[in-house]
């Protein structure tokens, strides 16, 4: 019987020829944050006269106010319609005389 010659395991063998080379090294750096931008003012709202309807925290009923147009929207104290502003107006502006 025939002796059987002794295998030797399999390993990987690196390539001699081309030492490896060191991993590199991480700069050293230090983290910065991004810059801050100060947030925009918030915009002026929109202005828009209405007629006072009656007489309450806005002023005397048939008076002119100036408020946010989403103010004006809401309160049921105000009429932003032009034509209420207008009649407003009308009654606070003086009366013209009469022709003779």
């Amino acid at each position: 019987m025939a002796k059987d010659k002794p295998v030797a395991p399999a390993v990987a063998v690196a390539d001699s020829a081309a030492p490896a080379a060191p991993a590199a090294a991480p700069e050293a750096t230090t983290p910065t944050a991004p810059p801050v931008t100060p947030p925009a003012p918030p915009a002026a709202p929109e202005m828009v006269k209405a007629r006072v309807l009656v007489d309450g925290a806005f002023g005397v009923a048939n008076s002119v106010v100036e408020v946010p147009a989403t103010e004006a929207e809401a309160s049921p104290e105000l009429d932003p319609h032009p034509e209420a502003v207008a009649y407003a107006e009308s009654l606070a502006a003086p009366a013209e005389p009469a022709a003779e």
